[in-house]
């Protein structure tokens, strides 16, 4: 083998050994996430629901599927409120702040939809998109 090709040989596995090095510090880098689950229902009637959020006070937000369906808040506690938008047919949260503002959308018989955001003490729809509009 000529000195070159020895060169050539030498810097690729130095290389190959110095990706392998970089890589296996990033990998041991990470770490493992730590989740706690909690399992709930909100009523004694096994109503199905749908959890879209949570905050940092773990306070749970989503969708209960009644007739009409509603937006719930879980707190943290145990405690459950529903929300249903004036004049919906369906009202969803999908996410609360620390500060419990809730934004969600609802959509009305005529499967307009609206996005909004309701505070402590206060509602306010944003957006109207008429039915079959693209987004």
């Amino acid at each position: 083998m000529s000195g070159s090709c020895r060169s050539v040989l030498f810097a690729l596995l130095l290389s190959v050994l110095s990706i392998l090095i970089v890589t296996s510090s990033t990998v041991e880098a990470q770490s493992q996430a730590s989740c706690t689950f909690k399992f709930f229902q909100l009523d004694s009637s096994n109503t199905p629901f749908e959890a879209n959020g949570v905050n940092d006070y773990q306070t749970v937000v989503g969708q209960v599927f009644t007739s009409p369906a509603k937006g719930f808040i879980r707190y943290s506690g145990g405690g459950v409120s529903y929300f249903a938008a004036p004049n919906s047919a369906t009202t969803s949260f999908l996410a609360r702040n620390d500060s419990g503002v809730n934004v969600g959308f609802y959509s009305t018989q005529g499967a307009n939809k609206d996005s909004y955001c309701k505070g402590p003490r206060s509602f306010r729809s944003y957006l109207r998109r008429r039915s079959g509009a693209q987004s």
